[in-house]
């Protein structure tokens, strides 16, 4: 058996990996099943075609270690008792086998070989990335800690701010991915294909890398979300520019950014009482705040702040820098086929 592509083949799936055991034991290990490489961290299983011709769990982290440590090209593996041994020239290697029938029964469910697979959008990755910094990661806002993917497109919001990529997906009924999954499969390289059952939505790759999200049910509010980014109001309202001064004032402020309690980073945007626009960041050692005096009048609320991502709000300044108010109340902009509540004035 030739270690560095078992050495791969471990690498691959290592996304499935949980960083501590959970109530499920076994969500730190390697599944070795015959004719596949496992894993599956209570929320998403990574699998990967691989010949081992043996069956069982062990630890993760220590076994890949080991490995790479060893110097042999080829190496055995076989199922000694209660122990899975591995022989890389005069180096022996015995791991624990894992007694978990559990997370063997849920892995099992994937039926991968006879599900029947449908195309993939070839931006649905992209899209993915798009909406996930949207999503909300504070569990009091629980069913919005997730992306909803529909025929239409992929959404997501925190409660205030929300995004929307739109592309067309062949799928009959829409599923919900945590955003702790959508994580780790944006990094998943070339995703061409999707198939779903009852308990999975499944995805893979050209190089036959299958990466499975175990589905939740949740009260997401997606028509809700889709009403918020309706720019249909847009043929009434007055598209506005940000000055070309504003990008570099926002990589400023962003070196001084805020955190929010849900860790993610903010900026704040607003007019003072002349209609200046005023950029601030500010942290516990330190502020900057630049005023911009805007191209023409604006009309939103004065003497009201937006919190902003910095960094998505730099992107997407870079590609296009004008916005629309809604109702006194939010901050759209529209890239392409991405729609986003950038802000909520506060």
């Amino acid at each position: 058996m030739d270690r560095l592509k078992l050495v791969d083949a471990l690498q691959k799936v290592m996304p499935g990996i949980g960083e501590k055991e959970t109530l499920l034991e076994g969500t730190s290990s390697f599944m070795f099943d015959n004719d596949w490489v496992k894993t599956f961290n209570d929320t998403i299983s990574v699998s990967y075609p691989y010949k081992s011709g043996v069956k069982c769990l062990v630890k993760a982290q220590e076994l890949f270690k080991v490995l790479n440590k060893m110097e042999s090209a080829e190496i055995t593996m076989v199922i000694e008792g209660e122990k899975l041994s591995i022989t890389s020239g005069t180096t022996n290697l015995k791991m624990v086998i894992t007694d978990s029938e559990n997370i063997a029964s849920l892995v099992d469910n994937l039926s991968l070989e006879s599900s029947e697979w449908t195309k993939l959008p070839e931006n649905f990755v992209e899209g993915l990335k798009s909406v996930a910094i949207f999503a909300a990661t504070n569990k009091a806002y629980e069913s919005l800690c997730n992306v909803s993917v529909g025929s239409d497109g992929m959404i997501s919001s925190d409660n205030f701010r929300a995004g929307w990529h739109h592309v067309d997906i062949d799928i009959d009924d829409g599923f919900i991915l945590p955003i702790e999954a959508v994580k780790n499969l944006v990094h998943i390289d070339l995703l061409t294909e999707y198939t779903q059952n009852d308990a999975w939505a499944q995805f893979r790759n050209k190089e036959d890398l299958y990466f499975s999200v175990r589905k939740i049910s949740t009260d997401f509010p997606r028509d809700a979300i889709k009403g918020f980014l309706d720019f249909s109001f847009i043929k009434d309202s007055v598209e506005y520019s940000f000055p070309e001064k504003i990008k570099a004032a926002v990589e400023r402020a962003a070196i001084l950014s805020s955190v929010n309690p849900d860790g993610k980073e903010y900026i704040e945007m607003g007019l003072d009482k002349k209609g200046n626009l005023i950029i601030k960041g500010s942290k516990q050692f330190g502020e900057i705040e630049d005023k911009i005096v805007p191209d023409k009048k604006w009309k939103f609320p004065k003497d009201l702040l937006l919190k902003i991502d910095p960094r998505y709000f730099g992107d997407m300044l870079s590609i296009n820098n004008k916005f629309y108010i809604r109702d006194d109340k939010y901050l759209l902009m529209r890239n392409g086929d991405f729609d986003s509540i950038v802000a909520l004035f506060q």
